[in-house]
């Protein structure tokens, strides 16, 4: 199973810290503040302070704060109850909990599908 349990969190944006471009991570990241630009990660961790303003593609995507972009998991999307992403979503698998907020379509499909549209337009 991929789980964000499994693997340390290596990258931080933390709190105070405001970021503006694009970010490729091999591994964990975890956004705790503000974040504006493309995120590319292997597991991309938004707690409830993160805010996200543009498009993310992740093996595992959690988001327990904003995401106001598109949003692509190639192994799995949780968003949590506090969580909102306004933007499309794609993943073979979903969790949504109850009162978290999705403004966007849906799209659930096969890895390789997903794969072969992802683009950071």
């Amino acid at each position: 199973m991929f789980s964000s349990k499994n693997q340390p969190v290596g990258t931080f944006l933390g709190k105070g810290a405001t970021f503006k471009g694009d970010l490729i991570v091999k591994g964990a990241l975890s956004v705790d503040q503000n974040f504006e630009g493309q995120i590319n990660s292997d597991i991309l961790i938004i707690n409830e302070a993160g805010v996200v303003e543009g498009n993310v593609i992740a093996g595992l995507i959690v988001c327990k704060g904003k995401i106001n972009g598109n949003a692509t998991a190639l192994k799995k999307l949780e968003v949590h109850s506090r969580g909102s992403i306004t933007g499309d979503v794609h993943s073979p698998v979903m969790n949504i909990e109850e009162g978290a907020r999705l403004n966007g379509s849906c799209y659930v499909s096969r890895t390789g599908a997903i794969a072969n549209h992802i683009s950071f337009e």
